[in-house]
């Protein structure tokens, strides 16, 4: 667990801007991280991986992620992040999936029944199987 002291204590220590980061999971995460520490800004590492648009929701001033908004935002993500590695030509199909299936580990844990959709997920071999997955989630 990251020990949002050390923040804290920088914060009041320097006159510049402190950005920093540490087990922040949730819009309440953030509320909590800026009123503890006073940073300027934060980091999100694994936060972010687990729920990408979580800036976007904050900085809309949504409040909370209800399990349709969670399964609308990852159907889009995954389409827009599959459309961006598409235009770039860089990867084969392969490389496609591979990049897809590495930034997924975390997104569907909120979900009922996440363990059985990542499987899935993971296991699909072609982005048509990926996308049918993404498709047939059940809240």
């Amino acid at each position: 667990v990251a020990n949002w002291d050390y923040i804290k204590q920088a914060v009041k220590a320097v006159n510049i801007p402190i950005i920093g980061n540490g087990d922040i999971w949730s819009l309440q995460d953030i509320d909590r991280y800026y009123d503890y520490t006073d940073a300027h800004s934060i980091m999100m590492a694994r936060g972010a991986l687990k729920t990408p648009w979580i800036a976007k929701m904050y900085k809309e001033g949504i409040k909370e992620e209800n399990l349709e908004f969670r399964v609308k935002s990852i159907k889009a993500y995954f389409k827009f992040f599959f459309d961006e590695i598409d235009k770039s030509q860089q990867l084969h199909a392969l490389g496609k999936i591979r990049r897809l299936k590495s930034v997924s580990r975390n997104i569907f844990d909120p979900l009922p029944n996440y363990e059985l959709t990542k499987k899935k997920f993971l296991l699909s071999k072609t982005h048509e199987e990926m996308f049918d997955v993404l498709e047939n989630i059940s809240i």
